[in-house]
């Protein structure tokens, strides 16, 4: 059976979201984010990094990776169905990690999530800032499509959307971006991502107030 070590509270959180959307069976092993990993975590993986995955005896980190490979091989419609769309779902997966995602954590390192990250309302203004160029190429690519890559929902959507959502979980404003807006809203309310990321969201919501990202 695959096994999924690493805790909702990190990156792991998107691969448990891709399980539940795949219905495939897995065995998970929570690990903290921080203070000792399970010594079952390290047995697989000495770095203790998460999330890591064993499918029988391979052994694999790196949350994006996770998501391609599971999706490639259990996936059915959730993985590409020839070359182009693989090319596609490979194209909007690394333009989220490239374009996106270090500003969304420059934005909930400087959002005051918690007391080891106050709120710096000058990082937070730059992050926001640096965000907007991806984002309205983003909106105008999106248009109404529903879905990014062949008309059905693929590990694109989850891997674009998961490291979207902590805009989401930071009360940050789309209102201007109603494509992103009207996608994000649709993605987030699927029972399978809801039964994952809700709890976080519900910390991190009761940590920090709305800002603007105006």
């Amino acid at each position: 059976m695959l096994t999924v070590y690493g805790t909702p509270r990190s990156r792991t959180s998107v691969v448990l979201w891709l399980l539940r959307e795949m219905g495939l069976q897995y065995r998970h092993v929570d690990s903290p984010v921080q203070g000792e990993k399970t010594p079952e975590h390290l047995e697989v993986n000495p770095e203790g990094t998460m999330p890591t995955i064993k499918d029988d005896d391979f052994v694999l980190t790196e949350s994006m990776a996770v998501t391609l490979y599971l999706a490639k091989k259990y996936g059915g419609d959730l993985g590409p169905a020839d070359l182009q769309e693989d090319a596609k779902i490979l194209r909007w997966t690394m333009w989220a990690v490239a374009d996106v995602d270090r500003h969304v954590v420059a934005l909930v390192n400087a959002s005051g999530v918690d007391e080891d990250h106050p709120f710096n309302a000058d990082r937070y203004a730059e992050a926001s800032a640096a965000l907007q160029t991806p984002l309205q190429r983003f909106d105008k690519k999106l248009g109404d499509r529903v879905f990014l890559v062949g008309g059905r929902l693929t590990v694109a959507d989850i891997n674009v959307v998961f490291l979207l959502s902590f805009l989401l979980l930071l009360n940050y404003d789309l209102s201007h971006l109603p494509n992103v807006e009207r996608y994000m809203a649709s993605m987030t309310t699927r029972a399978s991502f809801r039964s994952i990321l809700a709890p976080t969201e519900e910390h991190i919501a009761d940590a920090i107030p709305a800002r603007s990202c105006q």
